[in-house]
């Protein structure tokens, strides 16, 4: 039994732990209303345009500050929050999602012109659409300066269709390695190259080779042309 003093704190461990217990049911109960399955007709999704601009909108809380252009002027303070945020720079959130979004879109097969205008400006996503779906993107690239300039993506293009030299720039139609490339696939590459290129007989001869074997796949195709008119007999 103990003493009154003891008796008092032992009553209060005992409505304590009841207390405990009966939180613990209604948990129970809460769990099982948390987790029901939603309504038939409840707005679960946003669509594009939502999205984009929730994205935009946490770019104005979280986005990192931008790199110190190193000029005068600046507290100490400040100096130092630069230096700390300066490794962690990078593009805002929003524009991150989309970019993602767009690689994986790109890597399910959706072609380039399904994306928004904005990311078919973007050299990786424009890079990311070329190994996937080769020189059919070139019309849907909306940077004039990727598709005639960049050599990268120039590259890219005439490795997979070599009479594309013909559209890039005077100075990349200069580039022998570019021709060379170029040649790979088409033969009349070599004419569109630079004029003290076109002379050049080691691009002669592989601009004749190529030529050869463009004829060899003709032939064969218009052979299986034939057969399927002539149809089984």
């Amino acid at each position: 039994p103990g003493s009154g003093a003891d008796a008092e704190p032992r009553a209060a461990r005992v409505l304590h732990e009841s207390r405990e217990n009966d939180d613990v049911d209604d948990d129970d109960e809460d769990s099982i209303t948390r987790w029901a399955p939603p309504c038939a007709d409840a707005e679960d999704r946003v669509d594009e345009s939502q999205w984009l601009s929730m994205m935009a909108t946490l770019d104005q809380f979280i986005t990192p500050l931008a790199q110190s252009d190193g000029g005068g002027g600046s507290s100490g303070s400040t100096a130092h929050v630069d230096a700390v945020t300066t490794p962690f720079s990078r593009r805002p959130l929003g524009e991150e999602a989309q970019r993602d979004a767009a690689f994986a879109a790109l890597q399910e097969g959706r072609p380039l012109y399904t994306l928004p205008e904005a990311l078919r400006a973007d050299k990786e996503v424009v890079l990311a659409a070329i190994g996937a779906e080769g020189q059919y993107c070139y019309d849907y690239i909306t940077s004039r300066e990727l598709r005639e300039r960049d050599r990268d993506v120039v590259l890219a293009l005439v490795s997979r269709d070599g009479s594309l030299l013909a559209n890039c720039c005077e100075e990349l139609r200069a580039d022998r390695h570019l021709v060379r490339v170029a040649l790979q696939t088409c033969s009349t590459a070599l004419s569109c190259a630079a004029a003290q290129l076109q002379g050049d007989k080691e691009l002669k001869k592989l601009a004749a080779s190529r030529a050869k074997e463009e004829q060899r796949i003709d032939k064969q195709f218009e052979e299986k042309t034939a057969l399927i008119a002539c149809g089984p007999r």
